[in-house]
């Protein structure tokens, strides 16, 4: 998907356009990765970064991890929470999830083109898709991808998720919050009927879909065309131990109050902690 040279889109100032590929399915590593893209995007340059994680949670910017998931349940199955750069609600992840960023200078950085990318990319598999008022995208008015936004002084990153065979029995399991009531400052998930793409058309597969939408994106924007997998001597270090540190994970997390009743046969306990 990579020999195609010659622009489509004129209308684009963009030199070069720039295609990301990651083999590694360590979130931790590709959050990274995407920083780091951030760190070195061209003025002139339009970066898509196309990734997949492990069986993981990853949270937003300003959400509180103990109320947006089932921690207990994630502890003894050994599943990682991230906490992610952008805002939005928390997700999961896992090997049926294929991960997408758009990086650019906020000169030329537009949404609807990069929605545009995705959506003309599943019409090849007759999959029509729309938006939705929380940038959302949805198919028969199920959620196929969640979608969030990073900006920084003069570069933005736009992700999001593309659910092709999702285990939605463990987003389920994981994103179930405990039975304490936590009142916090910060941002709730929004729950969403959600639908794996395979299931409206059984011939998407992650190397079709990864195609389409290298196709889509080189058709959308002018420049030259490079495809690359990610090299496993990126500068990655600081933005890892970054993202894998607790004060970043769970000390990150907004003020919040947890309130605890359980009645006795002596009487009632009531505890109320504010953390």
């Amino acid at each position: 998907m990579c020999n195609h040279t010659t622009p489509s889109n004129n209308l684009n100032p963009y030199a070069a356009k720039s295609v990301y590929y990651s083999d590694i399915t360590e979130p931790i590593n590709n959050l990274s990765a995407e920083e780091y893209l951030m760190s070195i995007c061209k003025p002139n340059e339009i970066i898509l970064f196309l990734w997949v994680n492990s069986p993981s949670i990853i949270i937003g910017k300003h959400q509180n991890p103990y109320k947006e998931c089932d921690l207990v349940a994630l502890n003894h199955d050994k599943i990682k929470i991230v906490r992610r750069l952008s805002g939005g609600g928390t997700v999961y992840n896992d090997l049926g999830n294929l991960n997408f960023s758009f990086i650019s200078h906020k000169l030329y950085y537009n949404i609807y083109r990069h929605f545009s990318v995705i959506l003309n990319a599943l019409e090849s598999f007759n999959i029509y898709g729309h938006t939705s008022s929380r940038n959302d995208l949805l198919v028969n008015n199920k959620k196929f991808s969640g979608n969030a936004f990073i900006h920084r002084k003069s570069v933005a990153c736009h992700h999001g998720t593309l659910l092709i065979d999702t285990n939605l029995s463990n987003l389920v399991k994981y994103l179930n919050p405990t039975s304490k009531q936590i009142i916090g400052k910060g941002i709730e998930s929004v729950s969403s009927k959600v639908i794996n793409l395979n299931t409206i058309n059984k011939s998407v597969t992650f190397t079709k879909i990864i195609d389409a939408i290298t196709v889509s994106f080189d058709e959308e924007y002018s420049g030259q065309l490079i495809c690359q997998k990610l090299p496993n001597t990126l500068p990655l270090e600081n933005y890892i131990n970054k993202y894998k540190s607790w004060t970043w994970i769970f000390g990150s997390t907004p003020k919040y109050q947890v309130s605890y009743n359980k009645t006795y046969t002596w009487g009632t306990l009531s505890m109320n902690l504010t953390i």
